[in-house]
């Protein structure tokens, strides 16, 4: 295996987010929401595309909620494995509106009503990864299910990253269809990545 493959990142990255506790997962989630509401780019933000984080990645659900009071459009992802599909649906309520997805992780019920029509209606991408560059370059989980989507992203709009300081390596290799993010949000800084 390769050490700058996708393969050894993934493996290298995962093993590394499993030592994490509980208490440093919560307490560099906060430091990394805290950084992520700082940002000038919220201000203008009505409708956001983020995600339901699993166990060990960055925490969501309070910033999900938090963005919910301030009467944002929240779209979460809601995967149909059964037919391969990924789509994005508007939530408006935790406690009516979610249940367990294929991998664990909760995720919006199926109503068609809810769909995300247009990515141009979304001001504001916030993606999850397995690990990052300085430049932007992202490494998802595998299934491939955001390299697809971001492709289709206008370019327009801003995607945001948020990961552990431990998710950032030296150098990823990009392939042509790789869409990079523009900011990467760890729980010590912002990084503003190379266009």
């Amino acid at each position: 295996m390769k050490k700058n493959s996708k393969t050894f990142f993934r493996k290298r990255i995962r093993e590394i987010r499993t030592s994490l506790t509980e208490q440093e997962i919560i307490s560099k989630s906060l430091a990394i929401e805290s950084l992520f509401f700082g940002l000038a780019d919220l201000k203008s933000v009505k409708n956001l595309l983020i995600y339901m984080a699993s166990f060990k990645e960055v925490q969501t659900r309070s910033i999900i909620e938090k963005c919910l009071k301030e009467n944002m459009a929240i779209y979460l992802p809601l995967v149909d494995l059964s037919q391969g599909n990924f789509f994005f649906s508007r939530v408006s309520d935790f406690n009516k509106e979610l249940e367990k997805g294929p991998f664990g992780i909760f995720q919006p019920k199926f109503d068609k009503r809810n769909l995300l029509k247009d990515t141009k209606d979304i001001d504001l991408i916030v993606v999850p990864g397995m690990a990052f560059d300085e430049k932007g370059g992202r490494i998802g989980n595998g299934k491939g299910f955001y390299d697809k989507f971001l492709a289709t992203v206008p370019p327009h709009i801003t995607i945001i990253a948020l990961a552990f300081e431990l998710q950032i390596v030296d150098e990823i290799i990009l392939f042509n269809h790789d869409i990079p993010v523009h900011k990467i949000i760890t729980e010590k800084r912002i990084i503003s990545c190379a266009k």
